[in-house]
């Protein structure tokens, strides 16, 4: 059986990132923390993930950013971008930059009944040729 994958979870908010953290768990994913973009990117630096979930707007930078600077260190695993905001615009501009998928954080919290198989399937995709 292969080892569990390697999740790193950049969000700022710490009651939203434990929900997350015991979800991803359950999933049987392995997670790591990071509630900043810079604290990411240097979690990043010593131990590339399997795949992160990013939350759109954190307090140093937002999700633009973050994968523009991944791009920069040649980081290329798939990041899933979750945001309170449901906006078309803004989910172009993360697909653009190279988000595998763009994830609304809705008010009735959907997605995290969703997050685990959007996460499975990017995973999956990223190692299938």
């Amino acid at each position: 059986m292969p080892p569990p994958a390697d999740i790193l979870l950049i969000e700022d908010d710490p009651m939203t990132r434990m929900i997350m953290r015991s979800l991803l768990q359950e999933s049987g994913y392995h997670v790591r923390e990071a509630e900043d973009g810079e604290k990411a990117l240097e979690t990043m630096k010593s131990r590339e993930p399997d795949l992160a979930v990013l939350d759109f707007y954190l307090p140093d930078m937002n999700g633009v950013q973050v994968i523009n600077a991944l791009t920069t260190l040649e980081i290329t695993m798939p990041i899933i971008v979750v945001t309170g905001y449901d906006d078309p615009e803004l989910a172009r501009q993360v697909l653009k930059a190279g988000a595998k998928k763009f994830v609304h954080k809705d008010s009735q919290c959907t997605y995290l009944r969703e997050l685990p198989a959007i996460i499975a399937e990017a995973l999956e995709t990223a190692v299938s040729p």
